[in-house]
Formats: C-alpha cells, sequence, structure tokens
C-alpha cells in the first residue's frame, strides 16, 4: 500500500460515513441537525487520527528516535523504495499497521508516520551503524539498536544489510 491509496481509502471511508450519518440523522430529526451530525462524523475521526498520530510520532520509541536521529532531506524520494508498511516498535504488542512509511539505502534506515492529513511526525533516518544486532523471524527482522530500542520490520529492508554483516563477518 502506499501513501496515495491510503489517503484514498481514507477519503473515501470518511466521506462515506458524513453521507450516511447526515442522511440518517436528517432524515430522521431534521436537515440541520443530520448537518451537524455529518460534520462530527467528519471531524471527531479526524480529530482522532490527528492525536494518534502525533501521539506515536512525538513518543515512545519512534519518538526516541525521531529525537536522536532526525530524518534526512530526500529520504523518502520517488525512488527511495518507501512503502507504507507495518512495524513493531519497543514490544511485539505496539503494533503499528500500515502507517509507517519505511525506506531503507545502504547507510539508513528510513522511518516517518504516513498518516495522511494529520501533522506527520519529523521521521527518523537510523544509521545501520547504530543497530547492534539484526534477527530474522520469519518475514520480520528483529533491530536491536545500541540505545536498547527494539524495532520489528518487514525483512526486504534489512535483508542488504544482513548479508553485508554476514559478508564481513566470514
Amino acid at each position: 500500500m502506499t501513501r496515495r491509496t491510503l489517503t484514498i481509502m481514507l477519503l473515501l471511508i470518511v466521506l462515506s460515513d458524513a453521507l450516511l450519518v447526515g442522511v440518517f440523522v436528517g432524515s430522521v430529526a431534521n436537515p440541520h441537525v443530520g448537518l451537524l451530525a455529518a460534520f462530527g462524523a467528519v471531524a471527531v475521526p479526524y480529530l482522532m487520527l490527528w492525536s494518534i498520530a502525533w501521539g506515536v510520532g512525538r513518543f515512545g520509541v519512534l519518538g526516541r528516535l525521531n529525537r536522536d536521529h532526525p530524518l534526512r532531506v530526500g529520504a523518502f524520494t520517488p525512488g527511495s523504495g518507501g512503502r507504507l508498511s507495518t512495524i513493531m516498535a519497543g514490544s511485539r504488542s505496539v503494533r503499528l499497521n500500515n502507517c509507517v512509511m519505511i525506506a531503507a539505502d545502504d547507510e539508513y534506515l528510513h522511518l516517518k508516520v504516513a498518516i495522511p492529513m494529520t501533522p506527520s511526525s519529523r521521521g527518523a533516518s537510523v544509521p545501520w551503524e547504530q543497530v547492534e544486532e539484526i534477527q530474522r523471524s520469519q518475514n520480520m527482522a528483529k533491530l536491536r539498536l545500541f540505545d536498547g530500542s527494539r524495532l520489528w520490520i518487514p525483512w526486504r529492508f534489512a535483508e542488504s544489510e544482513m548479508a553485508l554483516r554476514a559478508g564481513m563477518g566470514s
């Protein structure tokens, strides 16, 4: 899934929700109340997404990475391979499903909360030198950083770094 498809999907959900709630409440009560309810059906989910995106980008493991390793300019260019993915941050129970833009190059792992229409987190470009250990677990890679942070990212983003480390170790 790309950020564009996520934006389109969320826009369709919000607009259909507003239309359905507005028509239903407008037909049961009156059109003015229906219009107000439709506005609430759009505003409440938007405010929830906004606050969740802000909190995820400011606190916890991603917040610490954002502060310690600011996002590099040009990290998410069209050819960088950045995709929306599911990651786990801190523990396997803190799962961020399809809302983190992730890309990897030879020097950095780039992460950014990418919920559309919200204040994006600043993002982080974590140097691969800061990753102490990489372990493969099925289709995920468990990264342990030198500061004690743990991340689980899709294996394809850590595969080349793992191969490089294996080649250096032999």
